[in-house]
């Protein structure tokens, strides 16, 4: 169910678009300005670019462009409508990307500070958009925020700039009461500034464009909308129509996100007969206008509609037609979500064959643009990932695959109970937010108290030499009283505003050495990282793409590492657990890494139980134990696999294990079950240890794991998943290909931890070896 988006995107090709990308600022201004009396024009052109080219190049170079757009301006003080636009759309872009710099920041307020004085110094009312500005990058800093919106509403009402103090409510009731969710101050706020221009109008005899007042019906409309008043939003919706209509704007962007809304508002009201009529009228609309992407929005709520009905069949053709204007316009997010509804479709008309198909597909997309669908999605992306279980949980109760219903339901049962935690979450921060609403009152009725003592004590002095002494000595007593409240209020809130300065104070210091080493942990990741072989290596050695590998670091950096080589016509895989996790862990892997590339490459006999004897000894000698007393150790399982004799050849030392998959039949390879820190112990023999040994005759899958994984506590803390649970887990998924069991077998560890910490590093190494 989708509502109108804040810019159009238009279909028709900008003229300018490749120039946008190969032209300097001043070219593209100048191919602008054609009639300078004509600034609408320009800016509307504009538009098209700047849709037309984020489109195309994304983000970060549509700021490239802007920036240079902005450069241009600023260096050739232009003061109007096209200039305006481009230092508007800088800010914006730059508040959408979270990874801006704070200097940019810092440049651009002190630009537009720059150009408010001059133009305050002019009397200009072009002067206030720029304060807006600075409010606007300063909205998540509510006093700096405040203190530009008042600067910028005091300047509009001494240049008597009526739009201005109209558009500084505007911004007044988005930056500090909307993005805060005071969605009654949203209300009255813009209900102030609908006066206004009434009183305006009548009085100053001043003509506003009728866009002032649609802007303000439709937000107005919106916040009733978000808080389910459905029957105001409608007569607010009404209202735009009417005042579209009057100035024969009927067949804009904006007639045809206020149609779709209407409709949306009786969809709410479960009038479903009284909305088809008004999304048909938006996707009529939006073909005069040739704004197709409201095609997509419009044909997505009917099918929402005959889902809520339940005639699927119905909701196909309409929800295929949102999925393919979703994809066209890259609305990751939307697209995901009607993907899966025509998954559910499927499904309810039995038809879980072609259900399969688009419940892959909402898999690859939600991984391909999974942080894409975050940030669009928010609050809604777990309940997306529910819905996405409950699929395919409907998927295997029709195809009666009874381990995978187990396991999605497990997934989908988590989630629902996640989801029920985060609103309640919700309502938590509502009432803190009622709360430190209340507490702002407080604060002004004790200023408004200390105001009243003021003025009592001058109305004392006068009666104090009255006749009405005993009446002064009354006043004095009450005085006194309040007085004595009022400043044990006070020196109350200065105490704990001072405790929660220090301890913010305290706070930041921390907060910066935290970040300090965190930095330099998550560098050491990428290190640690750059060691590990890449899924493509990996891939041509065993000479297929099956293999796949679930490596969670119990912190940044992991004491658990993997390798995979070839020497000769011998393929090597390790998998090895060092003592510890976190930083020490990790040194140790890289150590113990650094040993095992430095043996295998240099020994022209690979047998495994040879190989690993050779690296304990010359692991105890690396790490002198005797002057250290430290005996730190490494669990590791090692596979050699002989391409001309078939002969699959493993040992292990420790928890590390392996097993494979032989008759779709989970088989475990015995273990050496020495105590690994008594192999470097002082004065120590390190034993000879064991292989065992396999011949492959077929292709066969296998599984290396440490037990980050057996030793994991479930939500309660209560009990480990074990080697029993895991093996049952690897047996269950054998109907399924390699590369497809991933996905579950993360799933099953995550929904099994819930909640829980993560006891250790999590490694699992799976692959196919083909014969």
């Amino acid at each position: 169910m989708q509502q109108g988006y804040v810019l159009a995107q238009s279909q028709n090709k900008a003229p300018l678009s490749i120039k946008l990308l190969e032209s300097s600022a001043k070219d593209i201004i100048a191919s602008l300005q054609n009639n300078e009396n004509n600034e609408k024009q320009q800016v509307t052109e504009l538009l098209k670019l700047r849709n037309q080219y984020f489109r195309v190049y994304g983000s970060q170079k549509t700021i490239i462009v802007f920036e240079k757009l902005a450069d241009f301006v600023n260096q050739n003080n232009i003061y109007n409508d096209l200039g305006e636009y481009i230092l508007d759309n800088l800010t914006t872009e730059y508040i959408a990307i979270s990874t801006t710099p704070k200097e940019k920041y810092t440049n651009l307020i002190t630009i537009f500070e720059e150009k408010f004085n001059l133009l305050v110094a002019q009397n200009d009312c072009r002067a206030v958009k720029y304060m807006l500005l600075c409010a606007e990058i300063e909205e998540k800093n509510f006093s700096e925020c405040k203190n530009y919106l008042d600067k910028a509403y005091n300047q509009a009402k001494k240049a008597n700039c009526y739009e201005g103090i109209i558009s500084t409510l505007v911004c007044r009731s988005i930056f500090l009461h909307e993005r805060h969710k005071d969605y009654v101050s949203v209300l009255n706020t813009r209900l102030e500034a609908l006066l206004l221009m009434d009183s305006f109008s009548r009085e100053k005899k001043h003509t506003f464009d009728y866009m002032y007042q649609v802007d303000i019906y439709e937000k107005m409309a919106s916040i009733h909308y978000k808080v389910n008043n459905y029957d105001l939003a409608l007569k607010h919706w009404a209202k735009c129509l009417e005042l579209l209509h009057s100035n024969k704007a009927s067949k804009n962007r904006f007639m045809t996100a206020v149609v779709n809304d209407i409709g949306l508002c009786h969809f709410k009201m479960n009038e479903y007969d009284k909305a088809i009529p008004y999304f048909e009228n938006t996707i009529q609309l939006a073909k005069d206008t040739k704004d197709t992407v409201w095609i997509g929005i419009a044909s997505g709520n009917i099918g929402d509609i005959f889902m809520a009905r339940k005639e699927y069949e119905k909701a196909l053709p309409y929800l295929n037609e949102d999925a393919k204007y979703s994809v066209k316009y890259k609305e990751h997010d939307n697209a995901t979500k009607t993907i899966l509804q025509i998954a559910e479709c499927y499904l309810h008309l039995q038809n879980p064959k072609q259900a399969r198909i688009y419940l892959d597909s909402t898999e690859r997309m939600a991984k391909k643009y999974s942080y894409f669908i975050e940030l669009h999605l928010s609050n809604d992306v777990m309940q997306m990932r529910a819905n996405l279980h409950k699929n395919w949980l409907d998927y295997y109760v029709q195809t009666d695959n009874k381990p995978l219903i187990r396991a999605h339901l497990s997934s989908f049962m988590a989630l629902q109970d996640s989801i029920m935690k985060f609103r309640k979450g919700e309502q938590l921060f509502t009432i803190q937010k009622k709360y430190d609403i209340e507490h702002e009152k407080d604060l002004q009725r004790i200023k408004n108290l200390e105001d009243e003592q003021i003025s009592l004590k001058t109305i004392i002095f006068i009666i104090a030499f009255g006749s009405l002494c005993l009446v002064g000595f009354v006043f004095v007593h009450n005085f006194r009283v309040k007085l004595k409240v009022a400043n044990t209020k006070n020196k109350q809130l200065i105490a704990v505003a001072e405790a929660n300065r220090q301890q913010i104070t305290n706070l930041e210091i921390i907060e910066e050495q935290s970040k300090s080493i965190t930095a330099s942990i998550e560098y050491a990741k990428i290190i640690q990282q750059s060691i590990l072989p890449g899924q493509a290596y990996a891939n041509k050695i065993l000479g297929n793409k099956t293999a796949f590998v679930i490596y969670q670091p119990k912190d940044i950096v992991s004491g658990d590492f993997y390798w995979i080589q070839q020497k000769q016509d011998k393929i090597i895989i390790v998998l090895a657990d060092c003592t510890g996790h976190g930083v020490p862990g990790a040194m140790m892997s890289m150590l113990a890494n650094e040993l095992l590339h430095k043996k295998i490459f240099q020994k022209n006999v690979l047998e495994p139980e040879i190989m690993l004897k050779d690296i304990y000894m010359m692991l105890k000698k690396r790490l002198n134990m005797k002057a250290t007393k430290r005996y730190d150790g490494m669990d590791i399982a090692m596979i050699i696999y002989d391409k001309n004799t078939k002969i699959l050849d493993f040992a292990s030392v420790g928890s590390v294990s392996a097993c494979y998959a032989k008759d779709n039949i989970v088989k475990e390879f015995p273990r050496n079950k020495i105590y690994v820190p008594m192999l470097l112990v002082e004065n120590t023999q390190i034993p000879d240890f064991e292989k065992f040994s396999i011949v492959l005759d077929e292709n066969t899958s296998f599984y290396m794991f440490s037990d980050g994984i057996t030793d994991q506590f479930d939500g309660e803390c209560r009990k480990k998943f074990g080697r029993k649970k895991l093996n049952e887990l690897l047996q269950n998924l054998q109907e399924i290909p390699l590369n497809e069991q991933k996905h579950h077998i993360e799933t099953a560890i995550n929904d099994w931890k819930k909640n829980a910490p993560q006891t250790d590093d999590i490694s699992l190494l799976a692959f196919e070896i083909n014969v």
